[in-house]
């Protein structure tokens, strides 16, 4: 018995080293032949997927490169360990060039809008501790580039989105809020039990990114859920200048988990045409809910 708990404990810790280090990628796009974008300056390309093999390029922020695979080759630059990929891209001379390229030199995701490009890219990973733990914090930058892949503003957040690796981005327009020519929304989803999808929105204004309200919502199917929705005014319900954010959360009363007590309440947030600011909490709405 002494064996076999000695074996399933190696077994366990190399499962769980083999997950730590792989992680990070899962931010990321995976597979195969997928078109992707360089999220920062002064990328190297290298012939080989090692920071030590011979540099054949050099790409700037806005590049659009195709992944045509992945590597098992891992580095680990400012807390961010991710694997290498193998690219193919047209050089400054229009010529089709191939190397290998450290994954997070990579957006996470981007979207493309009338002459705009939405770039969200994850810079950095600290760790820091919070009431005896360590907790991981994701440096998420926003960066909106013109048609010649020039920076005209960038917003950096600072979230813990640890297990909520699956990234999404878009463009959803102006929502009604007065001086804005687009709104990109950001998320990272959890795609399993218990893992919250966390919702991050930017305004853009034709000069500067503008940080507004965020949301999040996260359940356990049959025991609990908590939900975050956002009314602008040019919704249903919406209101000139204000924000609403409606939150709703339940927990289950029963075995079967058919019956939710639920409590839910209202934010409300006032847009000046420059910045958001908190008006007010309404009052909380408590009942029992069946589904």
């Amino acid at each position: 018995m002494k064996y076999i708990l000695i074996f399933l404990f190696a077994i366990s810790a190399l499962q769980s080293f083999s997950q730590e280090n792989s992680y990070h990628n899962y931010y990321w796009n995976g597979g195969e032949n997928y078109e992707a974008m360089i999220a920062a300056n002064n990328c190297y390309v290298r012939e080989n997927p090692s920071f030590t093999a011979i540099l054949l390029d050099s790409l700037q922020v806005g590049k659009e490169i195709k992944v045509t695979k992945s590597t098992t080759n891992d580095l680990n630059i400012k807390g961010i360990n991710v694997s290498w990929v193998e690219i193919e891209y047209k050089n400054n001379a229009g010529i089709l060039s191939k190397g290998f390229l450290w994954k997070g030199f990579l957006a996470v995701g981007f979207t493309k809008k009338d002459e705009n490009i939405y770039l969200t890219s994850i810079d950095k990973i600290e760790t820091k501790k919070e009431n005896g733990n360590e907790i991981p914090y994701f440096s998420i930058s926003v960066k909106i580039l013109d048609a010649n892949n020039f920076v005209l503003d960038q917003k950096t957040i600072q979230k813990n989105i640890t297990e909520s690796a699956y990234f999404n981005g878009k463009a959803i327009g102006d929502l009604g809020l007065k001086n804005l020519q687009d709104i990109y929304r950001i998320s990272f989803n959890g795609e399993a039990c218990g893992i919250p999808s966390l919702f991050y929105y930017f305004g853009w204004n034709g000069n500067k990114l503008i940080l507004l309200p965020e949301k999040y919502t996260v359940g356990d199917g049959g025991v609990f859920y908590h939900t975050e929705n956002f009314i602008f005014p040019k919704e249903k319900g919406g209101k000139p200048n204000l924000i609403i954010k409606q939150i709703e959360e339940a927990e289950s009363t029963d075995e079967n988990g058919e019956v939710f007590n639920v409590t839910e309440h209202t934010e409300i947030y006032t847009w000046d045409g420059e910045k958001v600011i908190f008006l007010r909490k309404e009052k909380s709405r408590k009942y029992k809910k069946k589904l």
